[in-house]
């Protein structure tokens, strides 16, 4: 609804039916529409307005697909040297997205407010990026651990003074078994606390429901869809999902309605409501906005 300042005030005297007011979330449906000539100049204006940190002692390691170094928006806040791969005959360039989607969520979090405000826009820290997973095929399981343990090493090794957290948004349906430790769990657990000298501060996904959502799943089905192997770590901090944003200005969605309530879980985040409370943690550790499904 729009309103000012005195009749808002004025609904609330004269009603007691209104527990709350919030700020409608803006949506980046106006970009995602545009022509790629159009996002590219929107691109490039805020591309112009960043003030990288000038000693690059911060960043946010991502274990992925790779990223696209290249991109405007990526490539002030990551140098050509902190690009890696588990395998270096992979290269570190990013063929599927994820991973470039990844560091640029790793970078601004939500870019509407960026891409329509004209401010200049200080980033907080830098992005270094791994390699994980090949262009073509899989690893293999029995290895999880240690190329999760390897390309940790590949960044601390090309800048062994600068502080991370590591952001692994990987995850398996392979040797999650209900919370239990599994062998790449327990390789995460060991990264970040091995001794008085070597702590590492690692964020894990907590995986996504695959294969759509619906609201008459919703949320059963999330509660029944445990959490990814390795997020059970216990000393990995586990992120799942809320969602704020329910407002839909597409008119092509005209009469479809969120699957969620603003505030309420993710449609497609997972849960470890299945877990054994007396053996096992309870995950996630904490929940960040991840959209909301639509039907």
């Amino acid at each position: 609804m729009y309103g000012d300042e005195i009749t808002l005030a004025r609904l609330f005297l004269n009603s007691d039916a209104i527990a709350e007011l919030r700020r409608a979330k803006d949506t980046p449906a106006l970009f995602i529409d545009w022509s790629n000539v159009e996002q590219a100049a929107v691109a490039a204006d805020l591309a112009g307005r960043l003030v990288v940190p000038e000693h690059r002692d911060v960043a946010v390691c991502l274990l992925d697909t790779g990223t696209t170094q290249a991109h405007p928006l990526l490539s002030p806040a990551l140098d050509p040297n902190d690009v890696h791969a588990y395998d270096p005959t992979w290269g570190g360039g990013d063929t599927h997205g994820h991973g470039t989607n990844m560091a640029g969520t790793a970078l601004y979090g939500d870019l509407t407010p960026l891409l329509t405000n004209r401010g200049s826009v200080n980033l907080t820290h830098v992005l270094e990026s791994v390699k994980i997973l090949p262009d073509q095929g899989e690893n293999e399981p029995r290895l999880y651990g240690a190329i999760t343990g390897e390309s940790v090493a590949r960044a601390e090794v090309n800048a062994p003074e600068r502080r991370r957290a590591v952001c692994m948004a990987v995850t398996s349906d392979i040797g999650t078994n209900r919370g239990r430790p599994s062998s790449w769990s327990a390789a995460i657990d060991q990264l970040c606390f091995e001794d008085e000298t070597a702590r590492r501060l690692i964020l894990i996904s907590a995986g996504n429901v695959r294969n759509g959502v619906s609201k008459a799943g919703y949320p059963s089905r999330n509660e029944a869809e445990s959490i990814e192997n390795p997020a059970q770590a216990w000393n990995a901090v586990t992120v799942g999902a809320y969602t704020d944003k329910t407002t839909i200005v597409d008119p092509s969605y005209a009469g479809w309605e969120p699957v969620a309530t603003a505030g309420d879980l993710c449609p497609t985040s997972r849960t470890s409501l299945t877990w054994e409370r007396r053996c096992w943690p309870i995950k996630p550790d904490v929940v960040l906005e991840g959209g909301t499904g639509r039907r």
